[in-house]
């Protein structure tokens, strides 16, 4: 996780240079905006994401109109791209059963001092588990980071997580549905307002795939 930090000098860095409007070459500003898909695949924190988009906002507007959308792409073109998080898993052979969260707290207790760590973590990544969430910085985030979640939730807690995972969903994560005008619905999550604007997240496991919805179009959520 430490080693997949984003380092604060190089954002403070391109912070500053997205206010530069004189000096660019065509090889500087490929180096500058190529810098951003690096930066994205970085593990910092929920709106980490969302603060690096800004600036690279700030910085295309610097671009001049008929190559902003080269530098756009040059951004974005690795933003999709993920470590290969199926390589080498195999799939697991299931209980035959529907658990219930006493089935798993009894597992848990029978099972503890022989856990069986690779096997866990090759259910993980099976079941697409790590698709929404991260452990270690490894993993997508559109769902909480599960770290530490041993050290904050009781095992009955996170049984019932498992068992009933919409049974309680926080608001930084839910779904909202917007009604639009024209008859649509848009359902996600969303992720960032801009004047008149809601960016939305309408897909987990791509959380950068957005749409864009304007307040005056929204009937009801």
């Amino acid at each position: 996780m430490l080693k997949n930090m984003p380092n604060q000098q190089n954002i403070s860095y391109a912070k500053s240079l997205s206010e530069v409007k004189t000096g660019w070459t065509k090889v500087l500003r490929e180096r500058y905006f190529r810098w951003y898909n690096r930066a994205l695949k970085k593990s910092g924190g929920k709106q980490y994401a969302n603060f690096i988009k800004a600036i690279q906002r700030r910085a295309l507007n610097n671009v001049p109109e008929d190559e902003r959308a080269y530098f756009e792409s040059l951004s974005s073109e690795s933003m999709n791209q993920q470590v290969d998080l199926m390589k080498d898993v195999k799939m697991p052979v299931g209980p035959g059963a529907n658990y219930t969260i006493k089935d798993v707290e009894k597992a848990y207790a029978e099972n503890k001092e022989n856990a069986n760590f690779a096997n866990g973590e090759n259910f993980f990544r099976a079941s697409l588990c790590i698709s929404c969430h991260s452990i270690k910085g490894v993993g997508g985030n559109s769902g909480p980071e599960l770290t530490q979640v041993g050290t904050r939730f009781s095992i009955k807690d996170i049984a019932e997580a498992i068992v009933n995972p919409t049974k309680t969903v926080s608001d930084r994560y839910r779904n909202t549905i917007y009604h639009l005008k024209n008859g649509n619905t848009i359902t996600g999550r969303p992720v960032e307002e801009i004047d008149d604007d809601i960016i939305v997240s309408v897909k987990a496991f791509s959380p950068d795939i957005t749409s864009k919805i304007k307040r005056s179009d929204i009937i009801n959520t």
